[in-house]
């Protein structure tokens, strides 16, 4: 079993651990800070260090599996290929800092906490996301036409009014008697424990709150200014949005005084068929839309350009 640390601290940035366990997936830790691929958001990487300085990198995390395949308590840490040497060194009892590539999760926290600003402004279901360092994607079940000045200037408001997040828990049998909490349609919030981890975002004045276990940053203000650019319908059925982070933006590591952060990115949606939409986000790029969308279809486009000081980016918890 791994003590997942990421839970109650997302800007923990490394720990000492102890290697458990070693296999063919990789490498299990006592405890982590790394966030293992789940909920739509992908999986941390980052690094091993032993105690004589030698470096493992690590390229995934995964949640660990039994023989039959089921879910397991576990949080494996997948090494980047051609480490056999180093993975050879390491046995149960070894001990290590583990430490995440901070400017690859903090991007991961701040799409995250944007996509559940889109719950609020879009309040529909979720049919499902993918959350990247490069991109993320939102998956709406939306017949309505959005429209982009009302998008734009509601994500511009949130991230302006600087809204706290907090993580909190409810019992199953209060998810039970608020079944709308739930926005997802796709992804069942992890029950088995009596208690399910949750994110509400508002302190006086709720924007959101649902059952989620992903990463996210503390305050609004961290996520920066979205511009919604085009809108194009495809048909009458769900809308995926996908955003993408800056390129060449500095990302600072908690801590680290003086760095700043200049990112953005663009969003388009194309609504493919009557089950899924789509929608891309792609750095600073205003170029045709069959650029960004693998298939060629037309989809809607945002672009996001922000800057925020080390307080924003380290806000007080």
């Amino acid at each position: 079993m791994t003590q997942d640390l990421f839970r109650q601290d997302a800007y923990l940035t490394e720990c000492s651990v102890t290697v458990t366990a070693i296999h063919e997936h990789g490498i299990v830790l006592d405890r982590s800070v790394f966030y293992p691929l789940g909920g739509g958001q992908a999986g941390d990487a980052g690094e091993l260090v032993r105690l004589d300085g030698t470096v493992i990198t690590i390229a995934d995390t995964r949640k660990g599996k039994d023989a039959e395949g089921r879910p397991t308590a576990d949080i494996v840490h997948v090494p980047s290929p051609g480490q056999e040497a180093l993975l050879a060194t390491l046995q149960p009892g070894t001990a290590l800092t583990a430490r995440i590539d901070w400017a690859r999760r903090h991007r991961l926290m701040r799409f995250h906490t944007t996509t559940h600003l889109l719950c609020h402004l879009v309040p529909v279901p979720v049919n499902g996301c993918s959350i990247t360092p490069d991109y993320a994607r939102l998956d709406l079940a939306l017949t309505d036409q959005l429209d982009k000045d009302m998008l734009t200037a509601g994500i511009a408001a949130l991230v302006a009014a600087a809204h706290p997040v907090h993580i909190g828990a409810i019992t199953d049998a209060e998810l039970d008697a608020n079944p709308s909490l739930v926005k997802s349609m796709s992804v069942s919030p992890p029950r088995g424990s009596g208690t399910v981890r949750t994110v509400r975002i508002g302190e006086t004045t709720l924007i959101d709150l649902q059952p989620c276990g992903g990463t996210h940053v503390a305050n609004t203000a961290e996520i920066g200014r979205v511009v919604v650019t085009k809108i194009e319908k495809k048909s009458a059925t769900p809308r995926r949005l996908r955003r993408h982070p800056p390129e060449g933006g500095r990302h600072q590591r908690p801590g680290q005084a003086g760095s700043s952060v200049s990112p953005g990115w663009t969003v388009s949606r194309d609504a493919r068929q009557r089950s899924s939409g789509w929608s891309y986000i792609h750095p600073r790029d205003h170029g045709s839309p069959a650029a960004a969308c693998p298939d060629g279809r037309h989809s809607t486009w945002y672009s996001a350009t922000s800057s925020f000081s080390n307080a924003q980016a380290q806000p007080a918890r």
